[in-house]
């Protein structure tokens, strides 16, 4: 009688490890970590960058970033040359600023949460042209990319058009949105 009850119990224990081994969540990256390297130190303290969660419109005002609902972009990078960033998202979009003067914004994807990105920033001046290049890292795969940085105006709202969900969108912009940019800076004069 005695050893029914051990192997009903033992019966139960592994049962329930077998449950929670099946039903517990895929653990997500630790975090993604964003780096600014091989740049002239004149260069990395004019340097500052911006995380949204995939917005739909971001506003810049006076050296200030917001999304449409007015709420401040949060700013990373702000104690040295390399951080990190939550990493439970689908997508965001990095702003990055030099000197208030020009921009460059970065939208990324994510096909799955469980893997840890590297982004290394890497910023040029050439001529008159400042460019931002670097190489964004998922394991062993490698994506290198190198985009001049743009005029930052006073004013001014990004709208990711391809964001927009359908509810908003009618016929007629749909069939506008095939040949429309999927991205549009409108300045604001004051």
């Amino acid at each position: 009688m005695r050893n029914t009850w051990i192997i009903l119990i033992l019966t139960a224990i592994v049962a329930a490890g077998i449950y929670y081994y099946f039903t517990r969540k895929a653990e997500h990256a630790p975090y993604d970590v964003i780096t600014i390297s091989n740049t002239a130190d004149s260069i990395k303290q004019k340097i500052r960058v911006f995380e949204a969660d995939d917005p739909l419109e971001v506003y810049y005002r006076d050296s200030t970033w917001s999304l449409a609902d007015s709420s401040k972009l949060k700013q990373i990078l702000t104690n040295g040359t390399s951080d990190s960033v939550n990493r439970a998202y689908r997508e965001k979009t990095f702003f990055l600023t030099y000197n208030n003067e020009l921009y460059y914004d970065m939208e990324l994807s994510k096909p799955d949460t469980a893997v840890a990105f590297r982004i290394n920033f890497e910023f040029a001046k050439e001529n008159d042209t400042m460019f931002v290049q670097g190489k964004l890292q998922q394991g062993n795969k490698n994506i290198s990319f190198r985009n001049p940085m743009m005029r930052l105006y006073k004013s001014f709202v990004i709208s990711y058009n391809d964001r927009l969900p359908d509810s908003v969108k009618n016929d007629s912009a749909r069939e506008y949105s095939r040949t429309q940019a999927t991205k549009i800076v409108t300045v604001i004069r004051p």
